[in-house]
């Protein structure tokens, strides 16, 4: 036997949505409760699975459709975009090791600093600004 005033689970409007259109005020125990429909029956599309009334990701979601496309990332890599395609982790750099460009075609990576290719000791005279004020 049901109790009176409780819902129970069913089939017949499983994926249908709906809300009270009760009066204002409401007084529990004495006012009439309504329900109306609100939009049709919902269907998962590409990429989800419907379970009752709940929506899950069967793939990872697309670049297209504002997502990375990849299911798993490396742990401390940075994320370089790839064009249309799934997002590119990079391997993690070891200690003191920055990320460095590899020109316009090329991925950049994790790389020692080379103080030879610094351009006029720019970062001894940071370091020389920074460090004797």
């Amino acid at each position: 036997m049901v109790a009176p005033n409780t819902v129970t689970p069913g089939t017949s409007n499983n994926g249908k949505v709906f809300i009270s259109i009760a009066a204002d005020p409401f007084t529990v125990g004495t006012t009439s409760l309504t329900f109306s429909q609100v939009g049709g029956t919902y269907s998962a599309g590409t990429g989800l699975t419907l379970s009752g009334s709940t929506f899950s990701l069967t793939n990872p979601v697309t670049v297209a459709l504002g997502g990375t496309g990849a299911a798993t990332l490396t742990a401390h890599g940075v994320l370089i975009g790839a064009g249309t395609s799934a997002v590119a982790p990079t391997t993690a750099g070891t200690s003191g090791q920055v990320l460095t460009s590899n020109g316009a075609s090329a991925d950049p990576t994790f790389q020692n600093v080379d103080i030879s290719s610094i351009a006029n000791g720019a970062i001894v005279t940071i370091l020389a600004r920074n460090f004797l004020k």
